[in-house]
């Protein structure tokens, strides 16, 4: 029997901020960077969703607000 196999990826997405205050998106299941953005990643929330939806939406779907957050300011 023949089975056809999507070569498509189906996975999870979301956003992660570094520690330097920048996103990067990354696979949501494993918490692994899998899109660093160039090296050096993106300033905002949106412009990294919307980096992550132009790449990353024929393999699955975002999940939401950062899902980790390494950035901590000093007061």
């Amino acid at each position: 029997m023949n089975k056809e196999v999507s070569k498509v990826l189906n996975r999870e997405w979301g956003i992660k901020r570094t520690g330097s205050g920048r996103y990067v998106i990354i696979d949501f299941s494993n918490k692994n960077i899998i899109d660093d953005i160039c090296g050096c990643g993106c300033k905002s929330y949106n412009d990294a969703y919307n980096y992550g939806y132009s790449k990353f939406h024929n393999k699955g779907q975002c999940n939401s607000e950062p899902n980790i957050d390494e950035f901590n300011t000093l007061i």
